[in-house]
């Protein structure tokens, strides 16, 4: 877990790797212009994923983990509250689904 600012994450990525392109892609100047869905990062499979929408209450919401991906979260506008907790101290509520990598 990395919990820093996008002005500080040079010091995270190493070169030609897939951390590094979505770093790059997150530094563009459009970002905020792009259209939501996904946006693919080279041809390794590695893409961005722009979501607008409107955050829920704390109880809708549940902690989600990840096996296959790495989730960078980059907030562009308005405000909203990530929590984390390690792995290990969470409760499973809902078995792993590999298609959704949650």
């Amino acid at each position: 877990m990395i919990i820093d600012t996008l002005a500080k994450a040079e010091q995270y990525a190493q070169p030609n790797t897939e951390f590094r392109r979505a770093l790059e892609f997150l530094a563009r100047p459009d970002l905020a212009a792009l259209s939501d869905g996904q946006h693919p990062i080279g041809s390794s499979g590695t893409y961005v994923k722009i979501q607008r929408y409107h955050t829920e209450p704390r109880e809708a919401r549940r902690a989600e983990t990840h096996d296959a991906f790495v989730d960078i979260q980059v907030l562009l506008e308005g405000t909203e509250i990530i929590e984390w907790a390690p792995r290990e101290t969470l409760t499973v509520t809902q078995p792993y689904n590999p298609d959704t990598d949650l």
